[in-house]
């Protein structure tokens, strides 16, 4: 069998299905497995540089074809923490909102919600480095994504949750990221592949242990965190709830 080229997922949210690949020695005799932001990650995809991405939902909107080939994704049902919009003003008070330049997904989320579920026009820019740390004041909120989260969720006044937002709006979970790929993949491998993401999404407090993640955070709150906030299972609920984004999502598109 052929290695194939697998780009995973560096935030916290992603470590016990990488934990589950790495545990697998079937798996990893065939896998050249690399961490990457999730922009990275789809950009792997697309340029044919990876055979298999842990990819942002938005990307799959710029793929002629993808497959989803496991049974696990990046979901929440309800608050998920590590999405939100962070301001210093309530919602009603917000004039412009910068716009997270590492995640395509949660700012076409924080689209779809300002005109769908809100009914309120921002100015939307896309941050640079350090936005959420330097431009979140007066009346400019910022989508802030990831780990990020964990070190500016007391920061500021106002946190909203954009996948609790999602669950207010459509009463769906909300899916963020999804094992893909974008050429055919052996069966067999498929099949090991998915077995052994789901073994790591069942075992978050080995993954924990294993995996120490430098953020400022106790390791009672990252299993909370993963235990809590974060759902694994790429069930039927959201798979409404994706092919629902989607369809809003090309609207905000278009």
């Amino acid at each position: 069998m052929k290695k194939y080229r697998v780009s995973g997922v560096s935030y916290l949210n992603s470590i016990p299905m990488i934990h589950g690949l790495t545990q697998s020695l079937k798996v990893m005799e065939n896998t050249e497995l690399t961490l990457d932001t999730p922009n990275i990650c789809a950009e792997k995809l697309m340029t044919h540089k990876a055979d298999i991405g842990l990819v942002p939902v938005g990307a799959l909107l710029d793929m002629d074809y993808y497959q989803i080939i496991s049974d696990c994704c990046i979901g929440a049902f309800g608050n998920v923490r590590t999405v939100v919009l962070a301001s210093n003003v309530p919602i009603e008070q917000i004039e412009t909102i910068v716009l997270d330049p590492f995640s395509r997904t949660s700012n076409l989320l924080l689209q779809i919600l300002a005109k769908e579920f809100w009914k309120k026009d921002f100015h939307f820019y896309k941050g640079m480095p350090e936005f959420e740390n330097k431009d979140i004041k007066n009346t400019t909120a910022a989508v802030v994504i990831g780990d990020k989260v964990f070190s500016i969720e007391k920061k500021y006044t106002y946190i909203i949750d954009l996948s609790n937002e999602w669950l207010k709006f459509t009463g769906l979970p909300f899916v963020f990221a999804v094992w893909a790929a974008t050429s055919d993949i052996d069966i067999e491998y498929i099949s090991d592949f998915n077995q052994a993401v789901m073994q790591g999404a069942r075992a978050v407090d080995d993954a924990i242990d294993n995996y120490p993640q430098q953020i400022n955070i106790s390791r009672e709150e990252k299993a909370s965190y993963l235990h809590h906030n974060i759902d694994f299972d790429f069930d039927e609920k959201k798979k409404t709830a994706l092919s629902l984004f989607h369809q809003m999502a090309k609207e905000i598109k278009a």
